[in-house]
Parts: C-alpha cells; sequence; structure tokens
C-alpha cells in the first residue's frame, strides 16, 4: 500500500512538473505571436529617431538633421522601389520577346532539320536506284553544314545584378587604389 502511495504521487510530481514546463513554453510562444502580430500591425518604414530612450531637445539641430536624414532615406527608398518595379515589369517584357523569338527559332530549326532529313532520305533513294542501275549517283550526300541552324538567342542581360557587379568593381578599384 506504501509502495502504491508513493508511486502515485511520484507520478503525479511528474506530471505537475510536466504542465509546469508546457505552459512556460506556451506563454513563451504565445508572446513572441504577439509580437510578430505587432510588428505586422505597425506601418513599414516609420523608423525610431530617439531609440536610445534619453530625451531630446526636437528643435536641436542635431535632430533637426537626423529628422531631414531619415525622411531623405525614405523617400530614396521609396524610389528605389519604385525603380526596381519598374526594371521587373522591363524584364517581364524582354522576356516575354525573347521567349517568343526562342520560339520562332526553334521552329524555324525544326523546318530546317525536317527539310535535310528529306533532302537526305531523296538521296538514299537516289543512291539506291544508281545501285540498281549500277551506276553513279547523280548528287553528293547533302551536308548538314548547308542547313546550318539557327543560333540560339541571348537571355536578355538582368540590370540589377549587372549594376550591382559594376559598383563592386567601382568600389574595389577605389579601395585599391586607396591602399597604394
Amino acid at each position: 500500500m506504501q509502495a502504491e502511495l508513493s508511486s502515485h504521487c511520484t507520478t503525479i510530481n511528474e506530471q505537475r512538473a510536466m504542465i509546469l514546463l508546457q505552459s512556460e513554453y506556451v506563454d513563451s510562444v504565445r508572446h513572441q505571436l504577439a509580437t510578430s502580430e505587432q510588428m505586422k500591425a505597425k506601418p513599414a518604414g516609420r523608423g525610431r529617431l530617439n531609440a536610445d530612450g534619453m530625451p531630446k531637445v526636437l528643435t536641436g539641430d542635431e535632430f533637426v538633421a537626423k529628422v531631414k536624414e531619415h525622411e531623405a532615406a525614405q523617400a530614396s527608398a521609396a524610389t528605389e522601389k519604385v525603380e526596381r518595379r519598374l526594371e521587373r515589369e522591363q524584364r517581364a517584357k524582354e522576356m516575354e520577346e525573347w521567349k517568343r523569338q526562342e520560339a520562332e527559332r526553334k521552329k524555324k530549326n525544326t523546318a530546317i532539320t525536317a527539310h535535310f532529313e528529306a533532302a537526305v532520305e531523296e538521296w538514299r533513294a537516289e543512291q539506291q536506284l544508281a545501285r540498281d542501275e549500277r551506276r553513279r549517283p547523280r548528287w553528293k550526300k547533302p551536308e548538314k553544314k548547308e542547313y546550318r541552324l539557327l543560333p540560339k538567342i541571348s537571355k536578355p542581360p538582368a540590370r540589377k545584378r549587372a549594376k550591382q557587379a559594376e559598383d563592386n568593381e567601382d568600389e574595389e578599384e577605389v579601395s585599391s587604389s586607396a591602399e597604394e
């Protein structure tokens, strides 16, 4: 009886500990969820100029300069966003045109290949006829180089990556010249 009572008490204590740990975990997850929802509710790009929590003189030259700098950063971020959207739209148009041209090229190459294969079949028939008649064929076997395929059209370059690469090269040149 005493052993059963002791095992029941142990089981109850283990369950209490498990419930306590689970409630701590649920509280932390609930706090994380509430924080993420608050962050989503805030409008993007507001920023904090008084992030250190110390009082500031709102008419002070330093604070006014920070406000102007912050507003300029927001304006430049907005213009960059519009530029990126316009670049994406332009790239989509270029890619659509490239896909159309590439499909047309493939269609022409298929026709050229079919024409070449038909010429080869015609030559084989002439060659077989010449064998049967014990004479030379009237013409040579058509060569693939006579039926050249159209070359692959290169994709339009991605402008954003190209600009970043140029900027990085310029920075490397400046830093290497500064080191000398």
